[in-house]
């Protein structure tokens, strides 16, 4: 059964959940070695992944790591 979203908030969240797991096959990152350079636990890391539940403070490591053009960052805002 398909992933019902009831507000944007959630889509935006799911949009960028997916996107940092693709920046992470590309580069071939673990969560374990995001986790460590945003200085949180490798399981928080995976939890925050996982449950696609992320602070400004994440989306914003997330942002500076990766370097997104403008294009996907109007993609995960949905605009």
């Amino acid at each position: 059964m398909p992933k019902v979203y009831l507000n944007e908030k959630q889509r935006m969240c799911h949009r960028l959940a997916n996107w940092v797991q693709g920046q992470k096959r590309l580069l071939k990152l673990s969560d374990a070695d995001l986790a460590k350079e945003h200085g949180i636990s490798q399981s928080a890391m995976s939890r925050k992944l996982r449950e696609e539940s992320f602070s400004f403070e994440d989306y914003v490591f997330f942002v500076q790591r990766f370097q997104p053009d403008n294009d996907t960052l109007r993609y995960i805002i949905g605009l």
